[in-house]
């Protein structure tokens, strides 16, 4: 039987970078941001025991008006290594990479992965332009009209991105809420999610191979 948990949940700022280049993939670059009231929410919907050797996550995204599934398989010998697939939706490392570290990350610290999860991804308005919500409302795109929005508008057509960070922001807040479910430790020891989110985000720029040991 499914459970709602409604209280599990975590978000993540975005963020401007005000000085210095692309930071991601071409270390050692450096650079200065700022992060920004605009926030990155996942929450958990449903949670149900798995089988054993495996960990199920559905993620839900109303904005996009998309369905991710992935599946993690868990072999413990000759020490406990992690693989994953994407079993739907569309192609999307950054969500497949954050499902597959947070379980070796939970495995490591000796949590129960084996379960069935739903989660739901929710991102503030700002994270995205808002152009095409206001013109199809016939309003005009001034702040004043922006600053009335219901917040987490479902996406109208083909939209930018107002550089705000959001697959970082999304990264952290999903590996904080799931890694939280996987685990009996809170979503405010920081290092671990930090780690986590950010050896996540490098995999996702460059997607290489989705298997991890649980000690990495």
């Amino acid at each position: 039987m499914d459970t709602a948990i409604a209280t599990t949940r975590a978000s993540s700022s975005g963020k401007v970078l005000i000085l210095g280049g692309y930071l991601i993939v071409e270390a050692p670059n450096v650079g200065i941001s700022v992060g920004t009231t605009a926030r990155f929410e996942t929450r958990l919907l449903t949670t149900r025991d798995a089988a054993k050797g495996k960990c199920c996550v559905r993620i839900h995204s109303p904005q996009f008006g998309k369905e991710f599934a992935f599946e993690c398989t868990v072999e413990s010998t000759p020490e406990p290594a992690v693989s994953v697939a994407q079993t739907e939706g569309t192609h999307s490392p950054f969500l497949r990479y954050s499902v597959l570290y947070t379980v070796a990350a939970a495995i490591s610290q000796g949590g129960n992965v084996f379960k069935e999860l739903t989660l739901e991804l929710l991102a503030d308005n700002d994270f995205y332009s808002q152009r095409n919500y206001l013109e199809s409302q016939g309003k005009e795109v001034t702040a004043a009209n922006l600053r009335l929005l219901p917040p987490h508008l479902p996406l109208v057509g083909d939209v930018s991105k107002t550089g705000l960070g959001s697959s970082a922001a999304m990264t952290t807040s999903m590996v904080a809420c799931l890694y939280r479910l996987l685990t009996a430790q809170s979503s405010s020891d920081n290092h671990e999610n930090n780690t986590t989110a950010k050896n996540r985000h490098f995999s996702g720029e460059g997607d290489c191979a989705p298997r991890c040991s649980s000690s990495s």
